[in-house]
């Protein structure tokens, strides 16, 4: 089971509202690497955004600089409601 699942389990458990995920059904477990926690008070998952670019890359194909653009206008900018989830910059 992997950090995104033992989330999924314990925010059920704990009866706390579900958190929106990052992707498509069928993409959910694509993400789960770039998944570090959950800000519980607010229900919202959070992600690393250097991982998620990753993802891209390796998973799409896209160069460095395309799966950064699609990051940007894609994922951190797109507004998905109270919970969109928030990006972390990890790598410097």
């Amino acid at each position: 089971m992997n950090k995104l699942e033992h989330a999924i389990e314990y925010m059920e458990d704990v009866e706390i509202e579900p958190m929106l995920l990052l992707g498509q059904s069928e993409e959910v477990n694509d993400y789960a690497e770039a998944f570090i926690g959950v800000i519980v008070d607010e229900s919202k998952a959070v992600y690393d955004e250097d991982k998620i670019i990753k993802v891209l890359m390796e998973r799409d194909g896209m160069t460095d600089m395309d799966a950064i653009e699609f990051f940007e206008f894609n994922i951190r900018g797109a507004y998905m409601g109270d919970k969109t989830p928030m990006y972390i910059k990890t790598d410097f």
